[in-house]
């Protein structure tokens, strides 16, 4: 792991690739961790793969100060700033693709186009599943438990498998007050008549057919609102799909960014 402080808070990130390929950065989902997006990337050679734990998450988690989706997409810009990208494409899996947006949306030019992976919509999660995201901060640092509800937005992995409990431990590390943030009130932040007018790059919205979190007619909707997007169903597989079968997103993306994005 590499770090970059970023006013004042210390961000940890991957690095991986060559330098002077063309670069996407990953943005991971809540309570999860860079390092759950490692396989995934490895299926995707030619880019070099910036994977950053965001902030109040993994090794990032003591930058606990103002834990925003604005916030993230911020520390995101610096990073890739300190890095010299001028250019990059941006994939987004759960929470990261609202960080992604955001990201995109300010800094259009510098976003060629983006992929959202089970993504948290631009109008953000759907009222009625505010219940079932609660309990995640009731289990707030207990990597056991978190690990218990995580397992239902598996499809492939049982309930002790060894993918499931890293799930939980990363989830562990995440601190209470940041958890009981994001889930009451970041992750239903609609900022879309802000951000709808910038995401002009072309998006791939990647979009599992079982899962329980992120409906699946819900992220199609959303994804209709940006002017130059395309939806790729992924039929039978579940919200952890980049960590269950990362085969099933490596291959769009590689299309996509290929065909589109390729810096």
């Amino acid at each position: 792991m590499k770090t970059a402080t970023i006013n004042g808070d210390v961000i940890h990130f991957r690095d991986l690739g060559e330098d002077d390929a063309p670069a996407i950065l990953w943005g991971h989902g809540f309570m999860l961790a860079s390092h759950l997006y490692a396989e995934v990337a490895t299926l995707l050679p030619g880019y070099r793969h910036i994977i950053p734990d965001l902030r109040g998450h993994g090794e990032s988690a003591k930058a606990d100060t103002d834990p925003t989706l604005r916030r993230m997409a911020d520390d995101l810009w610096e990073l890739a700033n300190l890095l010299g990208l001028r250019e990059f494409g941006y994939v987004g899996h759960s929470m990261g693709n609202a960080v992604g947006v955001r990201l995109a949306a300010r800094h259009p030019a510098a976003v060629r186009a983006g992929v959202s992976i089970a993504g948290i919509p631009v109008a953000g999660k759907l009222e009625e599943t505010r219940e079932d995201v609660a309990t995640l901060a009731d289990v707030a640092g207990d990597g056991s438990a978190i690990a218990q509800v995580l397992a239902g937005l598996f499809v492939r992995e049982a309930p002790d498998s060894q993918l499931v409990a890293a799930c939980g431990k990363s989830g562990s590390l995440v601190p209470g007050e940041v958890v009981s943030h994001i889930t009451s009130t970041e992750f239903y932040l609609d900022e879309s008549a802000e951000l709808l007018p910038g995401l002009t790059q072309p998006w791939l919205f990647l979009v599992p057919t079982e899962d329980t979190t992120e409906p699946e007619h819900y992220q199609i909707s959303q994804a209709s609102l940006l002017p130059d997007s395309t939806v790729v169903r992924l039929p039978g597989e579940g919200h952890m799909v980049p960590q269950e079968n990362p085969a099933a997103v490596a291959g769009p993306i590689r299309d996509f960014f290929g065909a589109v994005a390729r810096p």
